[in-house]
């Protein structure tokens, strides 16, 4: 099913976010901080003719009884994923915005209360929410838009990092950056940190070998891809600074000063050489006895934070050198929701 290419984009009302994701009506998500304030994201009430009304509308016949709530509603929207053809229906209902004006059931979408709801909403959206939305947005391969303060529009193609939730639109080509991410994360969720560095150090590792594919020649190529992450940054920098006069591959990493992307570098090293001295001490590739166990406690932080690093440096050096379309970017969000009911 994946493969289905649309180019229209799609505007989420919270009230609909909500009846996809499942989430209770009578408790806020969260609270989202603006302008020093914070403020509850409580989602408009889904009424029970309003479901019914839409259900008909979308040729769900039968009883409705138990989907006057989100959830209710979320198990009936489940149960008819498996019928491309239906949910293809339904997607550009959920997410269209002039059909929900047109739509007598959210004809009330047009006060003012609840458009500034919305934007609130906007802003932040509850990673419980971006889960279930996501999620199915991936399968379909389509972008969610977010509606911005000023009026416009905001794409997004997200990739949240967080200890509970996992969203999943992955941006990156399929391969060895692909695979690295999805583990990754999976093993965030799931507590596996050592796990988390582990992929966290294979992704810089699979991002400089694509990097080096391009600026090394071939044979030079096949002998460093051999090489652990350290030597593999040396001689990405190695091949880097003999490219210094190729525009067409360095160009754009050049175009500061040679100080400062000296430092720059310098930084990059850093950074590289800790995440692989982290996973070298508490990863688990190379196995560890119980009392190195114990002297390496790992928190969802640490791991977080690995992983986030990872995944900047691997956007910078795909940017840097041209290996991402233009309107590829990653968002990337640590666990806000920490202590908020699940």
């Amino acid at each position: 099913m994946q493969g289905l290419n649309f180019e229209d984009r799609f505007i989420c009302d919270p009230r609909i976010v909500a009846i996809l994701a499942g989430v209770p009506q009578k408790y806020p998500l969260g609270m989202l901080t603006m302008d020093g304030a914070d403020w509850p994201i409580q989602l408009p009430l889904v009424h029970r003719h309003s479901v019914d009304d839409a259900c008909k509308q979308l040729g769900f016949m039968g009883n409705c009884t138990g989907l006057e709530t989100p959830y209710g509603y979320c198990k009936r929207v489940l149960k008819m994923a498996a019928d491309k053809g239906k949910v293809l229906a339904l997607l550009p209902y959920f997410f269209s915005f002039e059909r929900f004006i047109a739509s007598a059931p959210f004809a009330d979408l047009q006060s003012p209360q609840y458009l500034t709801q919305s934007k609130r909403v906007y802003q932040e959206v509850c990673e419980r929410v971006l889960k279930a939305i996501n999620a199915i947005l991936y399968l379909y391969d389509r972008s969610l838009q977010a509606q911005a303060s000023d009026g416009g529009f905001q794409s997004f193609q997200w990739i949240v990092v967080s200890q509970r939730y996992g969203v999943d639109p992955i941006v990156y080509p399929s391969g060895p950056i692909d695979r690295s991410i999805r583990r990754g994360q999976q093993a965030l969720i799931q507590g596996d940190y050592d796990t988390v560095l582990t992929q966290a150090r294979t992704l810089l590792e699979s991002v400089l070998k694509q990097v080096l594919s391009k600026t090394c020649p071939p044979k030079e190529f096949e002998r460093i891809a051999r090489e652990p992450l350290p030597k593999l940054y040396r001689a990405f920098v190695r091949c880097h600074k003999a490219l210094h006069a190729a525009p067409d591959l360095s160009e754009r990493f050049y175009r500061l000063s040679d100080s400062l992307t000296n430092s720059m570098c310098q930084v990059l090293a850093l950074t590289v050489r800790g995440v692989g001295s982290l996973r070298n001490h508490a990863g688990d590739a190379h196995g560890k006895t119980d009392e190195l166990a114990k002297t390496f406690q790992l928190e969802s932080y640490h791991a977080q934070f690995v992983l986030n690093v990872a995944l900047t440096l691997t956007h910078f050096f795909q940017q840097a050198f041209g290996l991402t379309q233009p309107h590829e970017h990653a968002v990337l969000i640590g666990d806000k929701q920490q202590g908020s009911d699940s």
